[in-house]
């Protein structure tokens, strides 16, 4: 039901048509530009080290604060100041307040609690459409209490709790 609804809602005002409409508009994008190519080797570069991580065996989150500054390496000209600019660090910070809210929550021990929660609502019942049932609405009570995305933080943990000790397929 709710991929119709979202089939419904999100439906394109016109046709897309066929794979010449996605020819033309990459041929509209011109060539890739050095700098993209800058991006994109930064990009790959954070995936090969996130891939990598049991072999070198540095903190994760190393990579993601020192290899996204590549570009901006006055040699490399990823990226400049004017870029730098244009970051909404409105937007950074709010989803930075958002994660915290929701790792705070865990760290409380909430996350537990709506793990065992389910468990005990579960009971042995493994299956996914009432699993599925629970979890849609308990993010729908939890989306009036807080954010979507530190509703995500929070309930990560539960659902990792229910799929390793229910052993969920």
């Amino acid at each position: 039901i709710v991929m119709i609804i979202a089939v419904k809602m999100f439906k394109p005002d016109h046709e897309i048509g066929t794979v010449t409409y996605f020819d033309e508009q990459l041929a509209q994008m011109g060539e890739i530009t050095k700098k993209e190519k800058v991006n994109l080797l930064a990009l790959v570069l954070l995936l090969a080290f996130i891939f990598t991580v049991d072999l070198h065996k540095l903190e994760v989150n190393i990579g993601f604060i020192l290899i996204p500054w590549i570009v901006y390496l006055p040699f490399l000209e990823g990226a400049d100041f004017k870029d730098l600019k244009k970051v909404n660090f409105d937007m950074v910070f709010f989803f930075t307040g958002c994660m915290s809210i929701g790792t705070v929550a865990t760290k409380l021990g909430l996350g537990a609690a709506i793990a065992n929660l389910m468990t005990t609502v579960l009971a042995g019942n493994t299956s996914p459409f009432l699993i599925m049932f629970i979890l849609f609405a308990l993010v729908f009570a939890l989306n009036f209490l807080m954010t979507p995305v530190a509703i995500v933080s929070l309930i990560t943990v539960p659902i990792l709790i229910l799929k390793s000790g229910l052993l969920i397929s």
